[in-house]
């Protein structure tokens, strides 16, 4: 007896299963009027963005400011082509023995504004950082810098971080938005910056943390 109503329970189960997988369509079928997104492109965009960043230009960080500058160009050049202007907030590298060669230097993180339609926007903040962590003595270590030592060619990160903000940033420049959004890629993110007044979602944080709701970026 006991077989017998475990046995129906199962098949009682599979049953509904099976009734919820035919209905799948119904039930995830897309809703309103809006334009359902083209996936294949976007996932060929996303991988172009990756292997870019991580490939072609490979290691990026103020320790390596070729590749840092043509990460920072590249990223420009993406969200231009979309229609956005895209400016540069200064991210000043303060003296300091902790940041090793690259002390008293400036990087820049890059911000572009979507504006919204209502006439008192609140703001939404989309970031991702686009350095690399530099060289150091273990993979775990915060500091110091070995510039010298082979550093991450950051595909997950965080060039994955970056294709999504420049997809992102391309499906809202096709459509409109209440409230503005602010789209922007860091600078400093990764040790030795990470958590000191260099690091550059800092620096775009103070910036905006007098005008709440509102635009706020240096050039």
């Amino acid at each position: 007896m006991h077989f017998f109503s475990m046995t129906f329970r199962l098949g009682l189960l599979m049953a509904v299963v099976c009734i919820a997988l035919s209905s799948c369509s119904k039930l995830f079928s897309p809703r309103g009027i809006g334009k359902i997104p083209d996936t294949d492109q976007t996932e060929t965009l996303l991988k172009a963005h990756v292997f870019h960043l991580a490939d072609s230009i490979g290691e990026r960080n103020v320790y390596h400011p070729g590749s840092m500058e043509r990460s920072a160009r590249y990223i420009e050049q993406k969200l231009d082509g979309m229609g956005y202007a895209v400016t540069r907030q200064a991210v000043r590298i303060p003296p300091s023995g902790k940041f090793g060669a690259v002390k008293d230097w400036t990087a820049y993180n890059l911000i572009a504004i979507k504006k919204g339609t209502s006439p008192r926007p609140k703001m939404l903040i989309v970031g991702a950082h686009y350095d690399t962590k530099v060289g150091m003595d273990n993979w775990h270590d915060h500091g110091p810098a070995r510039p010298s030592r082979t550093g991450t060619p950051g595909a997950n990160d965080n060039a994955s971080g970056v294709a999504a903000l420049l997809e992102t940033a391309r499906a809202l420049a096709a459509t409109s938005t209440l409230h503005d959004v602010c789209l922007v890629a860091y600078a400093n993110e990764e040790p030795p910056f990470y958590q000191t007044p260099a690091m550059g979602s800092a620096v775009h944080a103070k910036s905006v943390s007098h005008h709440p709701g509102r635009k706020k970026s240096s050039a």
